[in-house]
């Protein structure tokens, strides 16, 4: 406390090496002034101490603005110090002070000129204003002669009314409102201005500095608009206007009605209560006014007044205010001591006894936590009970309980320095450098001087205590007792810093004409480290300034409203505070990412969102994209789609950087939508980001005519930049965009692995997860794309001579009819020639975005896919039975085929339909040999039930569309240095996401393990229970998930029961009730499709239809045309 024993800014004045020599008297403007002057290291120093500069403040002029002092007749004796004004003095401060004289006539100012006093040789002039919380404190503490000596300038030195003579405030609405002292300041800095001249000062050369309580006053004077002009620097030590203060004047006017009870003057009406106050004497009046003052987080003025209010931090916010228009006529220095918090011992004395420890031994975390950061937050922020663990858990994150005590002592120091007074003073330099043009300069005092000021300090501190600076700007020799001598480093510094004090003085500018070390703060933050020897740096306390700047403002204003706005790039956005099983999580609602692809946008690549000047409304979902829905939920989708929701924990702190996780949702690419699923509870969890996004899907989202005019893969580039969106303004939600995950399942699992492979991604994630979807899923998609987008532009008589003629017919129909019309040739009638097991439309190799295909390019370590790939971290799994897919694939060949699906598949429909199926579409060959060996691989050794017959069709389906594509992509991802894992998910839960599942299934349906990962109570119907075993499961399915957003590996940051995947191994982890490690997933399987097939499509090759026949030819992959209508929750 500024006020405290330990803040009162005393100093010794030894003039053993200040000789007074003779007397000097100088002829001013209001008339003749005796100095006396001294000797000060071979340089002639002249004094002249105790001018007043307005009329004493007695009797009707207690508790009113000073008046000028005017003109004197004959000469004024100005040869020794006045007496300082009043306050109260503890006995063991006596001996540090030489004048304690007090006395409410006191209202005098000093100067010291060095050299010759000549009018024509102006010399820059600086102005000290003492500190001492307000209460304390005179400017005979401070002898401005070496200074002045040593760097040719002109110091004054100023008193000013304190305590309840300078700042009593009885309320706006009376004739009492404060600010005395501060006015007694602003009457001198005029006196001064005005007079100066006749010193030999520059009266356009005038800079004001002070420390703590005089660092608060010199930063307050500055953005005063009545003071334009009155100077031109300001230099504040240890202190800040943005201090925190009694903003509206309730604990300041409290305070003067306690002290009118003490003294028996209340009354009914104040004008009567004050005029009563003004009656009793000094000595009186002072100590019941100390008696009334609170001790903790307090300060005795308030921003009500008339020289103040507290709309001025607002005012500093537009251009063209008066107190910004103050400001940027002003050069700033600014700065504070490491070792501020050496106040907090004397503070935390008196609550020793009822908070039970020792203050002396250290400060323990609970005493933070539960009394030192409640008592702040009331005093601040007005007991939003919100920051009060937030705070805590920002400042005691990395010295836990388990931690030393002088680690919790530290974190406790940080939090005290931090709200008194290194956060202030960034503040204000930000808001400087930010607003204006003119010179910026931040500095911390780092070197613990051989002797301090504040003699009584803790074993705990570290750093150098609050005002030990002071020493080493007006001159060691001046401060140091005799029996303590300072170093010669310890003088060069002092000689360093008066250097760079009056350097800037003179040309705003503390650097001389030979170095550049202290470097302007501006938006890079440089800072001087003032040490021995001196450092530049950057971002001082750079995380918890900004937690304190950005963070614990918007929790505190969300306490009186349920919204939450952040600031962003782009614009601010507004969102909502949601209560998730107690506790709370900000939802950040359809942001848009991309500029509506609707018009000349539609089947274009997107484009990145422009910037906004109102805030965002972000408190309610969008629509989904264009896709299937029933005619009275039409109103749920449109074109103007493209946007993302962002799940973050409350509170959005800034300073957190926590991992980010970007869901895709599934649904073949034709269906679903981000807000499906909720990312509280993972989020919550985790203490994580988490982002789900909406991208084109079905025609909207994958047209192609195979050139630059419509290449396709448009919903790819919609979630690339999303992705971009995240990397770019994640930070703005608490987020790391170093530390960002994608995972998504099913055709978000195979977008997921396909963004992991495109080179243009490089940098813009760090982690995939991949649930039953992979990048080489056998879906051959690039013909039936081109054959459906031709089919489209016949149906819909789009067929034209150029292309910009059919994409101008298509962008002007109606997206309904084109979503229809899609339909129409993906639902067409089934009959036994058109059965397949690919879907009509999806991603393709285009050549730009997926430059060749990724099974050719994950072959080649040479090749950028190759690189992005083996760049990132992965987790990929399947589902034992995602197979249920084929379920639904069948259905409407049922009668066709003659079998009854829900009761069985028989393997004559593996031998029959899907073998060929398989050669004909994916391999694209006529090869007998190779539907013959698929039907052998798929068949039962000997007669079989129909379960086990329809078992083996699944594993085919299962194995050709996900498992065996998952595990190849392992083998090639396993040879890098990146972390690999895998993963079987076997548990067929209470409730399914798919709840059509026939009999003959066995296992963990598609998409059965998302709730696990994103939470049971997100997803189970509230007639469904969840077993405590399945709780147990999902908690450490989010837990490695998260772990491994985090870490890039499931089992934390160090190695566990999870074993990464190997190529020799190949480990996985079987998540199931009961977890286990096993290996060589369907090996046998496997082998076939990764061994036995290839050997027999090359003994086929020169029979081929198509001689680009790989094992995955230019396909990039995924699931069932059905797909669409079972996974829209997906």
């Amino acid at each position: 406390k500024m006020q405290s024993a330990g803040v009162r800014v005393f100093c010794v004045l030894l003039l053993s090496t200040i000789t007074q020599t003779s007397g000097i008297t100088i002829s001013t403007r209001i008339g003749r002034i005796e100095g006396i002057t001294a000797d000060v290291n071979n340089v002639t120093v002249h004094q002249f101490l105790g001018i007043p500069f307005a009329k004493p403040p007695l009797g009707e002029l207690r508790f009113r603005k000073p008046e000028p002092y005017g003109n004197w007749t004959g000469t004024l004796k100005a040869t020794a110090f006045g007496p300082s004004c009043m306050q109260d003095f503890y006995e063991n401060d006596k001996r540090l002070i030489p004048n304690l004289n007090i006395t409410e006539d006191c209202l005098q100012l000093n100067v010291f000129v060095p050299g010759n006093i000549d009018k024509r040789n102006w010399r820059a002039v600086m102005v000290w204003v003492h500190g001492g919380g307000f209460t304390n404190g005179q400017a005979t503490m401070f002898n401005g002669s070496y200074l002045s000596s040593r760097s040719d300038v002109i110091v004054v030195t100023i008193n000013y009314r304190l305590n309840v003579f300078g700042f009593l405030y009885a309320g706006m609405d009376s004739n009492y409102k404060g600010h005395y002292g501060l006015f007694d300041q602003q009457l001198a800095f005029k006196w001064v201005k005005d007079n100066i001249e006749d010193f030999g000062g520059n009266p356009h050369i005038i800079t004001i500095f002070g420390e703590s309580a005089g660092g608060v006053s010199v930063t307050l004077q500055s953005i005063l608009a009545s003071n334009l002009g009155l100077f031109q620097r300001v230099i504040a030590e240890s202190g800040s206007v943005l201090m925190p203060v009694d903003l509206d004047g309730t604990q300041t006017s409290e305070l003067t009605k306690q002290t009118a009870k003490l003294l028996n003057c209340s009354r009914a009406n104040m004008e009567d209560t004050i005029a009563c106050l003004q009656t009793i004497d000094a000595p009186s009046l002072m100590a019941n006014y100390f008696k009334a003052m609170p001790h903790f987080f307090k300060f005795s003025f308030t921003f009500a007044g008339e020289l103040l209010n507290h709309s001025l931090f607002n005012d500093l916010a537009k251009n063209n205010s008066p107190p910004l228009t103050m400001l940027r006529s002003l050069d700033v220095i600014a700065g504070t001591n490491e070792g501020e918090a050496g106040l907090e011992f004397f503070d935390l004395l008196g609550y020793q006894k009822p908070w039970k420890f020792n203050v002396s031994k250290g400060i323990p975390e609970r005493i933070l936590c539960k009394h030192i950061i409640p008592m702040a937050n009331a005093e601040i922020y007005k007991g939003c009970d919100d920051l009060n663990g937030v705070i805590c858990d920002s400042y005691v994150k990395n010295s836990p309980t388990s931690a030393s005590l002088q680690d919790q002592t530290q974190a406790a120091m940080d939090f005290y320095a931090d709200i008194s007074m290194n956060y202030p003073t960034f503040q204000f330099l930000k808001i400087h450098s930010d607003k204006t043009t003119m010179n910026t300069y931040q500095y911390t005092f780092d070197h613990t001087p051989t002797w301090e000021l504040i003699q009584e300090r803790p074993s705990w501190l570290r750093g150098p205590n609050h005002a030990s600076e002071l020493a080493f700007v007006f001159g060691l020799k001046d401060w140091y007792p005799r029996n303590v001598q300072p170093t010669s480093a310890e003088l060069v510094l002092s000689h360093q810093m008066m250097d760079m004090w009056t350097n800037f003085a003179k040309t705003g500018n503390p650097n001389n004409g030979n170095t550049s070390l202290w470097r302007p703060f501006n938006r890079n933050n440089y800072y001087l480290s003032l040490d021995i020897p001196l450092k530049s740096g950057v971002s001082l306390y750079g995380k918890r300034m900004e937690f304190l700047l950005k963070d614990v403002p918007e929790i505190a204003r969300v306490c009186k409203n349920q919204t939450y706005v952040v600031s962003t790039s782009l614009g601010k956005i507004r969102g909502t505070i949601v209560e998730v099983d107690s506790q709370k999580i900000v939802q950040f609602r359809k942001i848009p990412y991309a500029v509506p692809p609707v018009g000349e946008l539609r089947f274009a690549k997107p484009l990145p969102i422009t910037p906004w000047n109102e805030t965002m409304d972000s408190t309610t979902f969008g629509p989904s994209c264009m896709q299937t829905v029933n005619k009275e939920d039409s109103h749920l989708v449109s074109e103007d789609c493209l946007h993302l929701n962002i799940y973050a924990p409350f509170p959005v702190l800034l300073s957190s950087d926590k991992p980010v996780m970007i869901w895709i949702h599934g649904g073949g690419f034709t269906s679903g939508q981000g807000k499906s699923t909720d990312g509280s509870r993972l989020s919550l969890k985790g203490d994580v980001i988490v982002v789900t996004i909406n991208y084109r899907l079905n025609v909207f989202g994958f047209f192609s005519m195979g050139n630059p005019n419509a290449r396709g893969n448009f919903g790819l580039y919609d979630q690339q930049l999303a992705i971009k969106w995240v990397y770019e303004n994640i930070h703005a939600f608490g987020g790391d965009p170093n530390k960002i995950t994608l995972f998504g399942e099913s055709a978000g699992g195979v977008s997921t692995t396909i963004q992991g492979v495109i080179p243009s991604n490089v940098g813009l994630f760090k982690r995939v997860i991949g649930e039953s979807g992979s990048v080489l899923a056998r879906r051959d998609y690039q013909t039936k794309t081109y054959e459906t987008s031709k089919q489209i532009i016949k149906n819909i008589h789009c067929e034209k001579s150029s292309d910009t003629e059919i994409l101008g017919c298509l962008r002007s129909q109606n997206a309904s009819v084109l979503l229809q019309t899609w339909q129409q040739i993906d639902w067409k009638k089934p009959s036994k020639a058109s059965y397949s097991m690919t879907t009509s439309i999806g991603p393709i190799t285009d050549g730009e975005l997926i430059p060749e295909s990724p099974e050719t390019a994950l072959k080649n370590p040479k090749s950028s896919m190759y690189r992005q790939f083996t760049s990132v971290d992965l987790l990929v799994g399947t589902n034992t039975a995602d197979s249920g897919l084929l379920y639904f694939n069948l259905k409407p060949y049922a009668q066709i085929f003659n079998i009854n699906v829900t009761e069985g598949v028989p393997t004559r429909i593996v031998c029959d339909e899907m073998a060929p199926s398989i050669v004909r579409e994916i391999f694209s060959i006529k090869c007998p040999a190779l539907a013959e060996a698929i039907c052998k691989q798929y068949s039962p050794k000997s007669p079989a039930t129909l379960q086990v017959q329809s078992q083996m069709a699944a594993d085919l389906y299962g194995d050709f569309l996900e498992d065996v594509p998952t595990i190849k992509s392992l083998n090639y991802h396993a040879q890098s240095v990146k972390s690999t894992f895998q993963y079987l998910f076997s548990h067929r839960p209470n409730w399914e996401i798919i709840g059509d599942r026939p009999p003959w299934l066995v296992g963990a349906n598609h998409a059965s393990e998302i709730p696990f990962v994103f939470g049971l109570k997100s997803f189970y119907p509230p007639t469904i229970p969840i077993t405590q075993e399945e709780e147990t499961l999902a908690e450490r399915m989010m837990k490695y998930w998260i772990n491994f957003a985090r870490y890039g590996n499931p089992n934390g940051n160090s190695s566990g029961y999870w074993r990464p995947y190997t190529v020799e191994e190949r480990d996985y982890l079987n998540l199931d009730l009961n977890i286990t490690m096993s290996s060589s997933l369907y090996k046998d399987r496997v082998d076939f499709w990764t061994t036995t097939v290839p050997d027999i499509v090359r003994q086929c090759q020169p029979h081929s239809v198509n001689s680009s026949t790989t094992f995955l030819p230019n396909s990039l992959v995924l699931f069932v045309n059905v797909l669409a209508v079972i996974c829209i929750l997906i």
